[in-house]
């Protein structure tokens, strides 16, 4: 069965029926910068053929068609349809999918990666689809833009808090 990327929801949930449906139980949680795994597991065996395999992660869109954000078929990564924004930021590990995991690793998370996935599986055994949602803390990012907004404002760029330090350790054996 081959389908076609941004489906109506309908035909997903015909697909979820006959493959076998497996929602997140909660949301997974990711800091800004830093990289997230989304996992995806599908029924294997010793011995899975690779080149029979197909992994298919999207990003849900409002509105428009599903941004492709990782695909392997024919025993390689089918990276021409990716979408810009995840182009040299995802990974599927090769052993693991040989072990039946078709967990993607995201790298350097941005805010506009938070949304719902969906990990599409097809083997030789069985198809599985799975929904994640992502969301993204945004704290260490703004607490560090913060600092360098005041460090710019006191014209010492991001590195204002050991400057001061220094400063201080300087001036006070001087006002003694």
């Amino acid at each position: 069965m081959v389908l076609g990327f941004g489906r109506p929801l309908l035909l997903l949930a015909a697909w979820g029926a006959l493959w076998g449906l497996i929602a997140a139980k909660s949301p997974i949680n990711a800091r800004f910068g830093e990289d997230v795994t989304l996992s995806c597991p599908f029924p294997s065996q010793p011995g899975l053929k690779l080149q029979y395999l197909t992994v298919s992660w999207q990003k849900e869109q409002v509105g428009a068609e599903d941004l492709v954000v990782h695909s392997y078929y024919y025993g390689k990564d089918q990276l021409v349809r990716q979408d810009k924004v995840y182009r040299n930021r995802t990974w599927l590990d090769p052993e693991g999918l040989a072990r039946g995991n078709a967990s993607l690793t995201l790298r350097g998370v941005r805010t506009q990666d938070e949304g719902v996935y969906r990990c599409y599986v097809h083997s030789e055994l069985d198809g599985t689809l799975q929904t994640i949602q992502l969301t993204v803390t945004q704290t260490s990012h703004i607490l560090n833009k913060l600092a360098g907004t005041a460090g710019n404002a006191a014209g010492l760029g991001g590195n204002w808090v050991p400057l001061l330090s220094l400063w201080l350790v300087l001036i006070i054996p001087v006002l003694r």
